[in-house]
């Protein structure tokens, strides 16, 4: 490009204030101090003539330029500024801002932290506005400056430097932590219908900034929240969602500090949809009569899924409720609490999905028609050797009891497998005043296996009537198909240490095997279902164990049901029959039999929590 100036020209001077056409008119022209005199017009031209030339030069500059031919060399305009000049926290974020402006565009902004010595540390460009560069403040300890600047470069490369930020820092470590609660939104502890959603709100706060809360369900991550306001949602769609769920939060602020939260305990319990259990509902007595009578309700209930419970009503109250098979439930009609009337008796069975069956209705008339002293009375049987087992033959039975006036009668009453009572004798009594006894036999014959009860009712001259207390016992009889039942379901059974059994169920107290014979169970099927929120598996076994006559333990175990998988688990295992024990010794063997739960990981596995249910029946052979 050509380079234009105006040093050492000539200057023009003219006599008269203006050109005219004025002959006389003239001009001089000096050259630095020296006047030098030429012909006015020629040398007038010959000036014009060069200013012009000049002036083409210069245009034809210009036009090179903007055509592109030449090279612009006139740098950006660039300034920076800074979020803030004073950090004081650990994680603190500086956010540096260039703003930067060229005719011929800007191409980039580089980011530097500078120092005197020139060896600057280069942190980063920015290509397009607004030009901006993030530091955070993590590691630095103490106190001092860091000085910043910003470096802008046009489309042609000129550059050049903006202010220079100078950043105060003073590292004061910070160990407070968050501050969180945790609340459900709607105040809901528990969820009953299907599609329920969760909502959890976490209210968290800092002398800093809370940078995330995390929710866990039972002591497992589930969430991870950044930005308030802090929730987490979950959705219980069916039955399979079931389940006790305890929440809590962890917040952290933006040093790492943290802290947890209260917990939220959230029950849910959704019906499956299906039906509930099928239920029948039977009295021993529907007219009891006399002062203060006890009567046992049996409700039979049967479900794919098995039975959590039965709750017992009368005339709609609740009453009583069994957990455990067989579903019974003596009531007692205290004389002097209750009137004589009548009573209607309901029983509802629920599945392990909590759906409910109704039972018939049963309807109970009470009679009390006494109004003087009772007779006292009680049984013994078979030696008061509860809960045993006898051969067939006779079970012997002894009435003791006494009046003010005398007994004149007392009949003796039995019930099979919590079936209807039936008379099987009756006998007059003693009618002095004081106390007696009288002893017989119920006689048992093959085929007659059994739970047997017994009660007795003494009479006095004046109708009051008393009753005994209500006695129970076994009879298996050698031979006999299974007589003595045993069903039922046990929910969340245990979270047991691994390898070792716990009972689900006693089924039987006192068992007695004869010399030779052997214990079978039969009929049987046995299923387990983990909880929904667990993996655990479970080993169900058949168990026996108490001491002998001679006080060695006689104990042993059958395994119904193993850990070979979750699903053979969960569709169960059965069997016609199963070999338990075999008594080989010259005496009676007598022990405990229980359904038991084991887990089979020893190596410190998954707990065993879970549902069990257990169906068959147990013979002697």
């Amino acid at each position: 490009m050509a380079d234009i100036t105006a040093s050492n020209s000539p200057v023009f001077k003219t006599s008269s204030p203006a050109f005219t056409s004025d002959t006389d008119a003239h001009a001089s022209i000096w050259n630095s101090d020296k006047q030098i005199f030429l012909d006015n017009d020629a040398y007038l031209k010959k000036e014009i003539d060069l200013i012009k030339q000049q002036m083409e030069t210069m245009q034809a500059d210009i036009d090179e330029l903007k055509e592109g031919g030449g090279t612009e060399t006139i740098p950006p305009t660039v300034t920076l500024t800074a979020n803030t000049t004073n950090i004081t926290y650990q994680n603190d974020q500086l956010v540096l801002t260039a703003t930067a402006s060229d005719a011929s565009g800007i191409k980039q902004v580089q980011f530097w932290r500078v120092y005197e010595d020139n060896n600057n540390v280069y942190l980063g460009a920015d290509n397009s506005a607004p030009y901006t560069n993030q530091q955070s403040y993590t590691g630095l300890v103490g106190s001092g400056t860091q000085s910043y600047r910003a470096k802008a470069i046009d489309m042609n490369n000129n550059e050049a430097w903006s202010n220079t930020i100078v950043v105060t820092y003073n590292m004061a470590h910070d160990n407070t932590p968050p501050t969180v609660t945790l609340a459900e939104s709607n105040g809901k502890s528990s969820f009953n219908t299907p599609n329920s959603t969760l909502s959890l709100v976490a209210t968290a706060s800092d002398n800093e900034t809370v940078s995330k809360v995390e929710f866990y369900r039972n002591g497992s991550l589930v969430a991870t929240d950044l930005t308030p306001p802090f929730t987490y949602t979950e959705t219980y769609q069916d039955a399979t969602d079931n389940g006790t769920f305890t929440y809590h939060a962890k917040a952290f602020d933006i040093e790492d500090n943290s802290s947890q939260s209260n917990n939220v305990v959230i029950a849910v319990n959704i019906p499956n949809g299906g039906t509930g259990p099928s239920t029948t509902l039977s009295v021993d007595d529907t007219t009891p009569r006399g002062g203060s009578q006890t009567i046992r309700f049996t409700a039979v209930a049967e479900d794919v899924n098995g039975v959590s419970k039965v709750e017992f009503l009368r005339d709609g109250v609740l009453q009583g409720t069994v957990t455990t098979f067989p579903f019974v439930y003596d009531f007692e009609y205290v004389s002097g609490t209750f009137a004589s009337g009548s009573h209607t008796w309901t029983a509802v069975a629920y599945d392990t999905f909590n759906n409910p069956g109704t039972s018939n209705a049963v309807v109970v008339n009470y009679n009390m028609f006494s109004t003087g002293t009772q007779p006292t009375v009680d049984l013994a049987v078979n030696n008061n050797f509860a809960e045993s087992t006898s051969a067939y033959g006779s079970i012997p039975l002894e009435a003791t009891y006494s009046d003010n006036e005398g007994v004149t009668s007392l009949s003796f009453w039995y019930s099979v497998n919590n079936g209807t009572w039936t008379q099987f004798t009756g006998v007059g009594g003693d009618p002095s005043p004081g106390s007696h006894s009288y002893s017989t036999s119920k006689s048992i014959t093959a085929g007659q296996s059994g739970r047997y009860r017994f009660r007795v009712e003494a009479t006095d001259a004046d109708g009051n009537i008393g009753h005994s207390p209500i006695r129970e016992h076994l009879v298996l009889i050698p031979g006999d198909a299974g007589h003595l039942p045993a069903q039922g379901t046990s929910k969340n059974t245990l979270a047991a240490a691994p390898g070792w059994y716990r009972p689900v169920a006693l089924v039987a107290g006192q068992l007695i095997v004869p010399p030779g014979a052997s214990l079978y169970i039969t009929d049987w099927s046995f299923k387990y279902t983990p909880d929904n929120d667990g993996t655990g598996q479970a080993d169900i076994e058949v168990a026996y164990m108490d001491y002998d006559h001679a006080g060695d333990m006689i104990a042993g175990r059958a395994t119904v049901l193993g850990s070979s998988g979750l699903a053979g688990q969960t569709s169960g295992a059965s069997g016609s029959s199963l070999h338990i024990y075999t008594n080989s010794g010259s005496e009676e063997a007598y022990f405990n039999l229980y359904v038991n739960i084991k887990n089979p990981q020893d190596d410190g596995g998954s707990s065993v929590r879970g549902t069990v249910v257990y169906d068959f029946k147990v013979k002697l052979q």
